[in-house]
């Protein structure tokens, strides 16, 4: 996965399929290509391949990469107003 992503919820989403689908899995390839290349027409395969995979394991991987979105508080700061200004870190 690219570290440095300019998309923090398909690198999380890159890093959550991964860490529970396995790194050689279609999806986990797909999140990380999307993550490298936010906007690029890949991002239209992954939410297809995640579509089609068991309805457990699709809720399981949203639910895991929700969790991390929410904890996730450099990319919430990114999001306030002024928050260039203001930024603590």
């Amino acid at each position: 996965m690219n570290a440095a992503s300019r998309d923090p919820f398909l690198s999380a989403l890159a890093g959550v399929a991964a860490d529970r689908l396995g790194e050689d899995h279609p999806c986990a390839l797909l999140a990380a290509e999307a993550a490298a290349a936010p906007g690029s027409p890949v991002e239209a395969e992954l939410r297809q391949a995640i579509d089609e995979l068991d309805p457990e394991v699709r809720d399981g991987l949203m639910a895991e990469l929700h969790r991390r979105m929410r904890e996730d508080l450099s990319s919430i700061w990114d999001h306030l107003p002024g928050y260039r200004q203001t930024r603590p870190n």
